[in-house]
């Protein structure tokens, strides 16, 4: 099984499409730097500031730190509980219901602090550093709640309302931090979005463009957003796949940037049969541009859209030979 394991993990290597994995502790520097930057102002982000910036430690000394730094980032005061519970009930648990925990936490602290940074471009640089944290919350959580609650009640239901009655007041506080803390979450308030609207909003005319490409087009066919696409909201509301695209999660590789060349060139032309035929060599078959995107076609291709609502245009490329020559 080993065999196997390692053997997929070296395979898997040799393509573009799976991210870098490579444990040589390379990542660590930058992830922890990113974790800095993404924390709100107080007590532990002063804290961690100057340790990391400013003091000057051995690399041992250093390794502790930010391991402390991990855990408190990952489970903050779950991580006392955990510790807690798993000396209480020692003596009380199978060797496999300790060792369970404490391996997800040394497999979760392997990988975040050893893993290299992926430089295939498949999503951001540290997507395998970071994204195993919530498996890794999940797993401490739901551990130190049940080992905490086999402590208080063993195995069975709670006896006598004034148990039952602490056991739903101790629920109800444990959703309090949830309840506050979550607010915006998901628009990265410590980035300046202040609600999901602003953050992830879509346009009207955008949504309706995407559904005329569904409507129109084949399963199979290429569409390309003059923006870039970079929340994917054209594609995925309009089931296609997209010729190129920037993301907000991720660097352009090789590949990538050799299209958003030539894409570049597609928007600064200004002869109409060039930009015909550039769009049929991309294989690009729909093409939405928006008013945003400043781009020299003449005015001629410009009224050339199969489908027009306020900032946006949708071009079919198998159209567009027939409608220019109508204009002409």
């Amino acid at each position: 099984m080993s065999f196997l394991y390692f053997g997929a993990v070296y395979m898997s290597q040799k393509t573009g499409r799976v991210p870098t994995m490579r444990l040589d502790g390379s990542g660590i520097g930058w992830y922890v730097m990113q974790l800095l930057k993404d924390y709100d102002p107080g007590v532990l982000k002063d804290f961690f500031t100057q340790t990391f910036m400013v003091k000057k430690m051995s690399k041992a000394i250093e390794a502790l730190y930010v391991v402390a730094m991990l855990l408190i980032s990952t489970f903050g005061i779950w991580i006392a509980a955990f510790m807690v519970t798993i000396v209480a009930t020692r003596k009380s648990q199978s060797i496999e219901n300790i060792v369970f925990p404490l391996l997800t936490l040394l497999v979760y602290l392997l990988m975040s602090i050893g893993l290299a940074l992926d430089t295939q471009g498949i999503g951001t640089q540290d997507e395998l550093l970071n994204r195993p944290l919530v498996w890794a919350y999940f797993a401490i959580v739901v551990w130190t709640a049940g080992g905490s609650y086999y402590l208080c009640f063993g195995s069975s239901a709670p006896v006598g309302k004034l148990s039952r009655g602490l056991l739903l007041a101790l629920l109800a506080i444990g959703l309090l931090s949830p309840a506050y803390f979550s607010r915006n979450l998901q628009t990265f308030p410590t980035r300046g979005f202040k609600n999901y609207q602003d953050f992830n909003a879509v346009p009207t005319c955008l949504l309706t463009s995407a559904r005329y490409i569904r409507a129109h087009s084949k399963p199979h066919d290429l569409i390309q957003d003059s923006q870039g696409d970079p929340r994917f909201f054209l594609t995925a509301l309009a089931e296609r796949q997209r010729f190129a695209g920037a993301s907000i999660f991720s660097k352009p590789n090789a590949e990538l940037s050799k299209r958003f060349d030539a894409l570049t060139q597609l928007e600064n032309q200004d002869q109409p049969q060039e930009i015909v035929q550039q769009l049929q060599a991309l294989g690009i078959d729909w093409y939405v541009l928006s008013s945003k995107t400043a781009v020299n076609w003449p005015a001629e291709v410009l009224s050339a859209a199969v489908f027009s609502c306020d900032d946006f245009k949708v071009f079919q490329t198998a159209t567009l030979p027939a409608k220019l020559h109508r204009n002409d």
